[in-house]
This record gives C-alpha cells, structure tokens and sequence, in this order.
C-alpha cells in the first residue's frame, strides 16, 4: 500500500510545529523560574538594604546623643558697656568646652539708598582683672559666670556689595553728619565653636538696643548713647 507523500510531509510539519511549541513552552517556563529566582533575590537585597539602613539610623542617633553629651550649653548671664567695648557674662552649662568665642553686631535703623547694615564678628577674649588674656576665646565644660571682652564692630555693605568693618564711633559720626537718622538698633549675640565643629549662637541682647545719635557729643561712645547704661 503507498502512503501519499502529501499525508508524510503533513505529518512532519506537524511533528516539527508540536516540538517547536513545545520548545517554547520549556523555555518560557525557564524564563518565568528565572524571573521569579531574580526578583527573591532582588526582595532579599532589599530587606538586606533596609536593615542596613535601620542599623545606620541607629548608629547615627547614638553618636548624636553621644555628641550632645559632650556639647556646650552656653548661657549669658548678663552684659554690659563700657566705652565701645561689651563685657559679656557667659556660663557654659554642658559637658564640653567652647572655642574661638566672638561677638555678632548688627546695628540696624541705619539704612539708606549707598548703606546696608550687615551683621559682622569681632573676638571675645577672657577677662581676667585688669587684663585680658590674648589666647582666652575658650570657655570650659561647667564653667559659670566668666566674663568676656570684646570690641563692638558695625557691618555696613556698600554700593558695591563690599561689606566695611568700622568702629562703633565712626559710624556714629558718619550718621551724625548726614543727619536723618535719629534712633538705630543695636542687636548682639556671642557666637562659639563647640566639639563637634558645630556654630553655637546665644543672643545677647534679647530685645535690641536702642542707640540715640542726633543732639549727642561728637565722641560719644555705644556706652553714652545707649539706652543702657554701665551697670544699668
């Protein structure tokens, strides 16, 4: 009996189409373990990442608490003028010193169309009697009641964005010869570094100072024309 030739061929192509299909089939079932292999470890890196993540929160809060516990805790137990010069009383209440102590003066009120007042820094320095010691910008850990000295320096930036350095009298008689302004501010806070290179800023004057120029001497000093006085 002969078998058509036709039928055979029918019958290979089909084989073929079923083994292809077939085929297919293994290699997509591969294909999904693959994915599905990929994605736990993908989980897996994940729950790595977040409990690395939560060990490092951890660490970085106990090393801030560690910080903190060695930190300066500076409070100023009260100020006063002599001259152009501020004395502050400064008492550290932490567990670690302060460094490179220096007073901010801003002296605002004084604006016009050429002068911007800017906020500018000048050292404190450790009072001791009569003198002032050259390296005593330091206050330790649980020291009270130290006073300091510093020299009040005003900030005004110019028409060209250069901020000047100037002494308290100077500016005094500058705003005295242009006239137009009667009464400025005078806003004073100490600033320090402490252990972990972080700036501490303690406000000195906690409302500002009122500052009179117009109908005063010529050379007056901060202290004479203030609206507080030496031991005031």
């Amino acid at each position: 009996m002969s078998v058509d030739l036709s039928i055979i061929i029918s019958v290979i192509s089909l084989t073929t189409s079923v083994g292809t299909l077939i085929k297919y089939i293994f290699d997509y079932k591969q294909q999904q373990k693959q994915i599905a292999r990929q994605e736990r470890q993908i989980e897996q890196q994940e729950q790595q990442l977040a409990a690395y993540e939560k060990e490092l929160d951890e660490l970085s809060r106990q090393t801030e608490l560690a910080e903190l516990e060695h930190e300066a805790h500076l409070e100023i137990d009260d100020y006063k003028l002599e001259g152009d010069r501020v004395i502050v009383t400064i008492s550290n209440y932490g567990n670690g010193l302060a460094t490179e102590l220096q007073v901010e003066t801003l002296l605002t009120g004084i604006e016009s169309e050429h002068r911007t007042p800017e906020p500018v820094t000048s050292d404190l320095k450790r009072r001791e009697g009569e003198n002032v010691s050259i390296d005593g910008r330091t206050i330790q850990a649980n020291e009270q009641g130290v006073e300091f000295v510093g020299t009040v320096i005003v900030g005004v930036k110019g028409p060209t964005g250069t901020v000047h350095q100037r002494s308290f009298r100077s500016v005094f008689q500058n705003l005295q010869q242009e006239g137009g302004c009667n009464i400025a501010q005078l806003e004073l806070s100490v600033r320090a570094k402490t252990l972990s290179e972080k700036v501490h800023t303690v406000v000195v004057t906690r409302q500002p100072l009122s500052v009179h120029i117009q109908d005063q001497p010529p050379n007056s000093t901060l202290e004479e024309v203030s609206a507080r006085r030496l031991g005031s």
